[in-house]
């Protein structure tokens, strides 16, 4: 899929807004990789944590969660909030409310269970006041006259 437009900023991967994937590790809560259990709080809300490679989510949580590779959600889990993976999402005996975007493929396995939700993202943003600094735009000034 197209992460972006041609003169969109030339970003040529994933971005969250005006910010590249990479350089979301320094403003998440937190960063993981390999499994990863958020603490089984599905009330809790874990804001924005960033994946710096593969990522299996063991454990319930709430937030927004974007991975610079794959995303393997495990049997049992309950996510609310927004997945966004440059690689793959597999999704297995889960429960997702909110959304998902890979840039690959959504694979749903048995007992996948996919709840669409812009309450759920909404609220995982709110959950993630690290993801509201201002930032610059390319060719533009950072406030307009």
């Amino acid at each position: 899929p197209e992460w972006g437009s041609e003169g969109g900023g030339g970003f040529d991967g994933p971005r969250f807004g005006w910010v590249p994937f990479p350089d979301l590790a320094d403003r998440s809560r937190r960063v993981v990789r390999g499994d990863w259990d958020p603490g089984g709080c599905e009330t809790c809300g874990t804001g924005l944590s960033f994946g710096e490679a593969a990522v299996s989510l063991t454990g319930s949580g709430r937030g927004l969660l974007f991975v610079q590779g794959d995303v393997d959600v495990r049997p049992g889990v309950r996510w609310r909030g927004l997945i966004v993976a440059s690689g793959s999402v597999r999704v297995e005996g889960a429960e997702v409310v909110g959304g998902i975007r890979s840039g690959v493929a959504v694979h749903l396995l048995a007992g996948a269970q996919i709840f669409g939700s812009l309450c759920a993202i909404y609220q995982g943003f709110t959950q993630a006041p690290e993801s509201l600094r201002p930032v610059p735009i390319p060719g533009r000034s950072w406030l307009l006259p």
